[in-house]
């Protein structure tokens, strides 16, 4: 029994090191992720949407979310984009994606503006109607993916 009580008390530190360094993490990620828990609460994932399958996939796609050209909490993030035929589901890889929840816009709530992006013509920004101060910039292939939604008729390739 006193090997037991041993093996508990060498296991004690560890067990505490993790419960703090998770602690610490969390208060990191929440701290940094301002911009994308706002438009996480304006845009929820429906229940169910996340086992879907989309019209099309984008894995590692580079966005930015801004409010205005001299944002000082601009965000960028490689994250993973889903097309379904009724809006856009984008989520972080997934060990931030514990951190961050996954968000969907609506179709009907997409606004693509082709503007140029760090010295780049290749991009467009979204602007959500829940959200119109944030900027999602995003690149020119999703966003052409995105303005073949509004299309009728289009069928989009799925493409990982």
């Amino acid at each position: 029994m006193e090997w037991l009580l041993d093996l508990l008390l060498s296991l004690f530190p560890i067990a505490v090191g993790y419960i703090v360094l998770n602690a610490l993490l969390s208060h990191a990620y929440k701290l940094s992720g301002g911009h994308w828990r706002a438009l996480a609460l304006a845009y929820p994932m429906p229940e169910g949407r996340v086992l879907a399958t989309p019209l099309t996939l984008h894995l590692f796609e580079l966005i930015e979310l801004y409010e205005g050209d001299d944002d000082p909490k601009l965000q960028s993030f490689w994250m993973i984009a889903r097309i379904f035929p009724d809006g856009l589901a984008i989520s972080m890889p997934p060990l931030p994606g514990l951190s961050y929840p996954s968000i969907f816009i609506p179709v009907s709530d997409l606004i693509i503006e082709r503007r140029q992006w760090r010295s780049r013509d290749d991009a467009a920004a979204i602007a959500a109607t829940r959200m119109p101060a944030l900027s999602i910039m995003i690149g020119d292939t999703l966003a052409g993916r995105l303005d073949a939604l509004r299309a009728p008729n289009v069928s989009l390739s799925p493409r990982a």
